[in-house]
């Protein structure tokens, strides 16, 4: 059962660090880019999310 538990929380910090940290990365930059650089933001996001995008999927592949 403790094992069972350790691989659970294991699953569930990864689940955290690899879906949410990002997401909130994307909107933290999002709204700075949005109030100090509003003629280059939407180009800055999108580019953000592409780099994020592929930082979470080399990083977070299966070995």
């Amino acid at each position: 059962m403790r094992n069972f538990l350790k691989q659970w929380l294991k699953a569930q910090a990864s689940y955290f660090f690899w879906g949410y940290v990002p997401l909130v990365l994307i909107i933290n930059f999002g709204v700075f880019a949005v109030t100090y650089f509003r003629p280059y933001a939407l180009q800055a996001i999108g580019v953000l999310i592409i780099i994020t995008f592929a930082f979470v999927v080399w990083f977070n592949r299966p070995r």
